[in-house]
């Protein structure tokens, strides 16, 4: 039997490269929460557990979001080494945003 460092020495994964896939489906999520959204806001019958499934698929849409943009800068940075740390620094902007809003969504 192998052991678990022979098996994945073999294997060639990067965050980086993998990146724009993480992007792709943070961005599909997103779009399935933005549709519940819409179901839940057209519904006639609101009730006080309409109100708090808003909340948490209003927070969860706009984390998605930022996840989207965040991967799509990482997986944009393979193709930009060239030009300096500007994608870098959008990306620790991002990662600010994100945090700071799940912190605001929490607390409420």
């Amino acid at each position: 039997m192998r052991s678990v460092a022979a098996t994945c020495e073999h294997l060639d994964w990067s965050p980086i490269e993998s990146a724009a896939s993480h992007s792709q489906l943070a961005g599909v999520i997103a779009s399935l929460l933005f549709a519940g959204m819409i179901v839940l806001l057209t519904d006639r019958g609101k009730t006080i557990k309409h109100t708090y499934a808003l909340m948490l698929l209003t927070s969860s849409f706009f984390i998605l979001a930022l996840d989207s943009f965040l991967f799509s800068v990482i997986a944009g940075e393979r193709h930009a080494v060239a030009h300096g740390p500007r994608l870098w620094s959008l990306a620790a902007c991002s990662v600010w945003a994100q945090s700071e809003s799940s912190v605001a969504c929490r607390g409420s």
